[in-house]
């Protein structure tokens, strides 16, 4: 006995597969949306910004506007470029400089054998 799916379920995997099995049409179709998603949202964050910066935040309770409000730009918006800076200071001083093997090649750490050569190495 085999597992019974609904047939919506079919339907969209024979859409998103382009066929009956994996094959060119779905790797064209899962590399568009790997490529096109993050300019999607990439511009979806810029409008929401703007919006955010014309229109100002509001609040629930409907109180007006007053001077003593902190606007969000520049103060939130260089607030959250400071905090980008020391998160990628923070990634770089881990990744490259207190421990720059982890994302070293693994096959660099075998050690050296002249008898014999490694099996990932073959010949044309």
């Amino acid at each position: 006995m085999g597992v019974v799916f609904p047939s919506n379920y079919i339907d969209f995997t024979l859409y998103a597969w382009g066929g009956n099995s994996v094959g060119l049409p779905t790797l064209k179709r899962f590399y568009t949306l790997h490529f096109l998603l993050p300019i999607i949202l990439l511009g979806l964050i810029i409008l929401h910004l703007y919006l955010l910066h014309l229109k100002g935040s509001t609040n629930p309770l409907g109180i007006g506007y007053t001077l003593s409000d902190i606007r969000f730009y520049p103060k939130y918006i260089t607030k959250d470029i400071f905090g980008f800076i020391i998160l990628m200071f923070i990634i770089i001083l881990t990744l490259f400089l207190w421990n720059p093997l982890n994302i070293a090649d693994p096959d660099n750490f075998i050690d050296a054998d002249f008898v014999s050569t490694p099996k990932h190495i073959l010949p044309e």
